[in-house]
Parts: structure tokens; sequence; C-alpha cells
């Protein structure tokens, strides 16, 4: 006999929890508590919340919270060597806090304070839009694939490989830091001016007598050189009769409204650009990077990295230069390293904050430093732009270990109900299955219908449509049993509500052989 995909659901259910010892059933009132309390157990699957509206005011634990950032960001000044900073932090695409502090410039008689639109140098996050160019370009359809080996665009690229005879180096592989290219590209350029006097013909050259530090795939070895290469290799397979840096200007920059971002530091942008220093104290040098500016040229200022954030948290909608799916795809880990928690991505440097994922890319470059990050599943954005070279570690895990920790609880006091149909009469009572070994039992809880598959589960279910509903599982598992499972969201098609009795005399409920029967026995 076939059993009906509930009675495996069940049975899942109480091998886990016998499995986990657990010495509580797993009841309605259960169900409530989960959700209402912020609890992690490692026999649990974390609860996430939905990103709802905040009220006004912001909640107690937010503005705590908020001036805790505000004043951790205060401590990094000091007066020679970061003498000035700007940061902010969104959610929902909301700025919620906006704060400057210290000097634009040592020198400057005004000591203006740095806010959202000083322009800073902002290094290795101009990785970002390389990324978005490779994205950009494979929905043109100038980019086959993002596996494509490197040599389909720039035909000439070799280098030496100590470790394998056969190592081909692929797109997907560079943009996530895994091709095993070296770091820094061989340019022989001027400490005083130009840092990389050079044309892609004789970087390939020059590469074709030097070796991969590592075979790709390995692990993540951090590469400057991938990112220019492959920005300067996109153009030439496209036949662009622009540049790279104009590409990017036009076809990113300008939908997102990115005004004061770019590569080339004109006059104008010096008049708003805070001056960087290095860790003497000593004014930074502003180098052109040359023929490397992909990897790290830009300037930008806060508010227009939260934009780019938001394009990210909003998976495109906020921008339009990409599909969802594309947006989602660049957002997706690429390597788990072997400490567990930090995680690369295309460019991400990402990092398990409370069981949330962070993605971020980190800036730094001869007296400036930085961080743009953002949190999809909290729709919250963070970024902050320095004008010297702190350490930055706590700079990034600090800010989202107390956001995390201030915003799941109160997101999660401010869930919605699950919709409930009009008439919830028409589904309360007991089903049971063309097997006979499962039943569902229906009823209203606080305005919600609710099932219960047996004394020891409990389920709401949400009231989408007429005679559709989908079931709402909390996280009360391991996540594999949870996700294996494959409860959570699937649909219940209830038969047309009886006339005479004003009762749906039945349901389906996708089964492992087809659409399991449920019959009204009550």
């Amino acid at each position: 006999m076939a059993y009906s995909l509930t009675s495996m659901m069940l049975l899942c259910y109480v091998m886990s929890s016998l499995h986990a010892g657990l010495s509580e059933t797993i009841t309605l009132s259960s169900v409530l508590k989960t959700k209402k309390q912020v609890a992690d157990p490692p026999m649990f699957c974390p609860y996430h919340p939905e990103p709802v509206p905040l009220p006004s005011p912001l909640p107690d634990k937010i503005t705590d919270v908020l001036t805790n950032l505000s004043s951790m960001a205060k401590l990094i000044i000091n007066e020679t060597s970061v003498p000035g900073l700007a940061a902010a932090v969104a959610y929902r695409g909301e700025t919620i806090l906006n704060i400057g502090y210290g000097v634009v410039d040592k020198k400057s008689k005004s000591a203006r304070t740095p806010d959202s639109d000083t322009i800073f140098r902002v290094g290795s996050i101009s990785k970002v839009f390389v990324v978005l160019t490779l994205f950009h370009l494979l929905e043109a359809g100038h980019v086959k694939s993002l596996d494509d080996p490197l040599t389909d665009y720039c035909p000439s690229f070799s280098i030496k490989n100590s470790y394998s005879i056969k190592n081909v180096v692929t797109l997907r592989q560079m943009v996530a830091e895994l091709s095993g290219l070296p770091d820094q590209p061989p340019c022989f350029g001027d400490l005083s001016g130009n840092l990389c006097p050079t044309t892609t013909d004789d970087i390939i050259a020059r590469l074709k007598d030097q070796y991969l530090v590592m075979t790709s795939w390995t692990r993540p070895s951090y590469s400057n050189l991938a990112f220019a290469l492959l920005a300067r290799c996109l153009m030439h397979r496209v036949n662009s009769p622009i540049t790279y840096e104009e590409y990017v200007e036009k076809n990113i920059l300008a939908p997102l409204k990115m005004t004061s971002t770019g590569f080339k530091i004109t006059d104008s942008v010096k008049a708003r650009l805070a001056t960087g220093y290095n860790i003497d104290g000593s004014e930074a040098p502003l180098y052109d990077l040359g023929w490397a500016a992909p990897a790290g040229q830009m300037y930008s200022t806060v508010n227009d990295l939260m934009k780019l954030a938001q394009f990210f948290n909003s998976f495109g909608q906020d921008g339009g230069i990409l599909s969802a799916e594309s947006v989602k795809q660049m957002s997706l880990p690429a390597f788990l390293d072997y400490d567990g928690v930090t995680v690369w991505g295309t460019p991400w440097e990402m990092l398990f904050q409370d069981s949330y994922l962070v993605r971020s890319k980190g800036s730094q470059l001869s007296g400036y430093s930085g961080f743009m990050t953002f949190l999809p599943e909290l729709q919250l954005s963070y970024v902050i732009l320095i004008s010297g070279t702190p350490s930055l570690v706590n700079i990034l895990s600090y800010p989202y270990d107390i956001l995390v920790k201030a915003f799941v609880p109160v997101l999660t006091g401010l869930q919605p109900k699950y919709p409930a149909p009009p008439n919830p009469e028409a589904y309360i009572g007991t089903y049971i299955d063309q097997s006979g070994l499962a039943n569902f039992s229906i009823f209203q809880y606080e305005d919600q219908l609710a099932v219960q598959t047996s004394p020891t589960v409990a389920l709401f279910i949400s009231y989408y449509d007429d005679l559709l509903f989908q079931i709402k599982e909390p996280p009360l598992l391991p996540c594999v049993s949870y996700e294996v499972s494959a409860a959570n969201n699937q649909w219940l098609y209830f038969e047309k509500i009886d006339d005479k009795t004003g009762k749906s005399p039945g349901f389906a409920f996708p089964g492992l052989f087809g659409l399991d029967t449920f019959k009204r026995v009550a």
C-alpha cells in the first residue's frame, strides 16, 4: 500500500522527534511559542521573520541598536590616521541611520564633517561592477555561459600550471576568487602616478611566463588580476566601441542613478573627495590604477552605495538593469570556507551571522577603506566609508551582530496573521485520506485556520483564493528534516462548497503518486 505524503510527513516528524530526544510534543501552542520567541536550539531550523514595515516611531530595541552603532563608529576616528567617516543603515530601502564623524580634510580650516554625499575612493567595491557587467552581457547574449573558459574571450590567454596538466580558467571561477590566478597583474607601473600603464595584450604576453598559484576550484585565493582581466576581455569579445569604464557608466551607474560614482577623479570629484590618509598620518596619493582600474579604481558615496545595496536587497526591482534571477544568482554562495563561517560569493565576502548570510564587499585602497553590505532576508543594508585604514574585522561583524539580534525579535512580534477565508465554517472539520492512515482536522484559532494532522503535529493553513490554501509549517525540525519533508507552502485544493451543507466535501493534497484526496468525515 502506498503511503500518502501526509503520512510520510507525520513519520518524519515522529522519527525526528525521537532522534532528537524531544520530550515536548509539537502542538499548536508550541508552534505559536516558537513563532513569538526567537529560540535557537540546535535541533530547530532557525525561524526567519518576514521584513514587514516598522511602526513609527521606531521600537526602542531598534533605536538602541542604532545609537550603539553610532557610538561604535565614533570610536573608529582618530586625528592621525582615521580622521573621517560616513555611514548609514537602511531597512526596506529607507535610511534609518545616517552619520558622519571627523573631518573631510585635516588641513582644511572649515573642518567640514563627512556626510552621505561625501566622495570616498572605494577600492575593491569596484569589483561588484565587473560582476554586474558580466551578468548584463550574459542577459544580452554576448556571454554564452558563466562557465565559458576565459580563452573564449581572450583567445591568446595562457598561464603555466605546476599542479596539473590541464586547468581551464572560467568566468565563474574568476568572479568567485576560485580561478587560481595570481593576486596582482604584471603591470610594472609608476608609484608616483599610473600603477598599471599597460594594455591587455601586454598583460597576456607577460602571463605566459607566470604560474597559477593553485588549481581552480580548490579554495579561494584573492585575485585583482582576475577581475581586471575579465573586464578587459569581456569588452574585447563583444567588440565594444567603448571602454569598460564607459560601459559601466552607461549601463549600470546611470540606470541606478548613482550620479556620484565613477572612475576618473576630475577636479569636480576632488572638490567633494575626502582626503585619504596612511597609517602614519601622511596624506595618501591618488593613484591611478590604469589597466587594473576595474579591480579597484572607483569612487562613490554612502548614498550611492546604499542605492546599490537596495538594488540587491530588492533582487533587481530597484534599478532594472538585471533580472531577478540574475541578481539572486549573483547573491548566492560559491564556496564555504574551512572555518564553517566564512563564505565566498561573486564577488562577495560573506559571513554567517545568527543564521543569516551577510553579503559584503570590503575595500582597502591607499588611504581609504570601507564596506558595502546587504542582507536581503531582512532587507537591511549597511555602508561605511572611511578616510583611513583601521582594522575592518569588527567594523563588519559587530554591526550585523547587534542589528540581527535587534531586528529578528522585533519583526517576529510584528508578523501578520495568516489570512483566513471569509467563510471559515465551510472548511472547518475532519478529513481522512483514501488509505485511512492520515487525517486532517481543520479548526479556527485566533482568526486563523489551523490543521492538526495528528496529536503531535499542528500547522497553519493560509487562505490564498476560493478553495485554495497553503500549508504554513513552522521550523520545528532540524533544517534537513524540515526541508526534506517539503510540507511548507504546499497547496491544498478544496472541492467546491456544497450548496446544501455550505461545506467543502474534501480536498486534494500533492502526494507521491499525484494528488492524495481527503474526504470530510465530520
